[in-house]
């Protein structure tokens, strides 16, 4: 009951529109859009089933496996498009977009009675009286369609980068522009960013309307600088940035790591997109990570988690800060929690890697849009932070 609205968080359980479309993102990565009237239960983070109306659903390679029941029906995702209509009967209409699916035909007792895999050429008619899977000819327009979300870019203001810069940061990337693939550092000459690898397909980093997009890509892609940072663990400092995920997939926005460290193996800190982990943690939770020294056993260090997950699709606002004695992580303008650090300093040089876990893998690659990120020699105020974020937000 009640109105959805975005970043509302779904339970196993079923969901009931009247009227109207919704969009539903699975932790697994796969969207189900549900037409209303219609009824959808969701089972788990990669399972669904389907008792009325219509659905589209897109379940991207990493989703592969998604299965979406209905009525004496299972659905089987390979990676595809695919739309489902329960007809006035009761039984299952199925349009492959793109791809391809397994369909099966179930018996009372839930087992597979027929079944065949269907890609984009057809559209198959579930037949429970019959016990018969028929093809039909059903136009993709006629099944609802996956939307496309907000591409907007944030609205930075010159009151903010007036704020920003009077903070006197060591970096401020602003993604303006790139040129040979380097983002200009608006703090100094100092520490610009380069995209590595240079001959990375232009696409998996790219600038589109003031700020920095990353898609997955087959091979390692991020950003890094050239000369590492003498001494910042040494004092406090801070970490800003302004994210939109594409998903809540496990993944790595920032990471700070030793020189010495060519592949960015072992951390100082690592701020990201929780999911899949041991730890104890809501999955798509905002996750800041500080292990001093880096070397130490992976196993080691302090964690602040956000309450709440962040929001696919959305402009959010994450600063990091390790203080003398503690680290805090704000979003969104709050503070989430202030942990005390008993080992918090230590001597060293630092690079920064931006975009995936290390540099060697594709480990954790962020995928999505980001903007404005900032270190600084200090820890930043709660003000500080509260104003930085205010004066982006009341321009959504």
């Amino acid at each position: 009951r009640g109105q959805f609205v975005p970043g509302h968080r779904f339970k196993p359980g079923v969901v009931k529109l009247t009227k109207g479309y919704i969009q539903i993102e699975f932790i697994c990565g796969a969207i189900v859009g549900l037409k209303g009237p219609g009824e959808l239960r969701i089972e788990s983070k990669d399972a669904a089933t389907i008792f009325s109306g219509e659905v589209a659903a897109h379940v991207p390679d990493r989703a592969r496996g998604f299965v979406l029941n209905a009525p004496s029906a299972a659905i089987v995702d390979l990676g595809t498009d695919f739309g489902v209509r329960i007809d006035k009967s009761g039984d299952a209409e199925v349009k492959v977009q793109k791809g391809e699916v397994e369909l099966s035909l179930l018996g009372d007792d839930g087992s597979t009675l027929v079944s065949e895999r269907i890609d984009d050429t057809k559209a198959v008619l579930v037949d429970r009286s019959l016990q018969k899977l028929t093809q039909k000819n059903l136009p993709s327009e006629t099944f609802p369609q996956i939307q496309s979300f907000d591409e907007k870019p944030l609205a930075i203001t010159d009151e903010y980068v007036a704020s920003v810069l009077s903070a006197q940061p060591l970096i401020y990337w602003r993604f303006e522009g790139v040129d040979q693939h380097r983002f200009v550092n608006e703090a100094g000459s100092q520490w610009s960013a380069s995209k590595q690898p240079i001959d990375q397909p232009s696409d998996s980093i790219r600038i589109a309307d003031g700020h920095v997009r990353f898609s997955r890509s087959a091979s390692p892609r991020f950003l890094t600088i050239d000369d590492g940072i003498p001494g910042l663990n040494e004092r406090a400092y801070s970490i800003e940035f302004w994210m939109k995920p594409d998903d809540l997939t496990h993944a790595t926005c920032v990471g700070i790591y030793p020189q010495n460290e060519p592949s960015a193996k072992l951390h100082l800190n690592v701020i990201e997109i929780a999911t899949e982990t041991f730890l104890i943690h809501e999955p798509g939770s905002v996750r800041f990570l500080h292990r001093n020294p880096p070397d130490r056993l992976t196993n080691l260090g302090t964690n602040v988690f956000s309450q709440g997950i962040c929001i696919p699709y959305q402009w959010q606002h994450v600063v990091a800060v390790k203080n003398l004695d503690s680290i805090e992580l704000y979003f969104n303008g709050e503070l989430v929690r202030r942990v005390d650090v008993a080992d918090a300093n230590g001597a060293g040089i630092y690079r920064i890697l931006v975009g995936q876990l290390k540099g060697g893998t594709t480990e954790r690659q962020f995928s999505g849009a980001m903007d404005e990120l900032a270190i600084y020699p200090r820890g930043l105020t709660a003000a500080e932070i509260s104003l930085h974020y205010e004066m982006i937000a009341r321009k959504k």
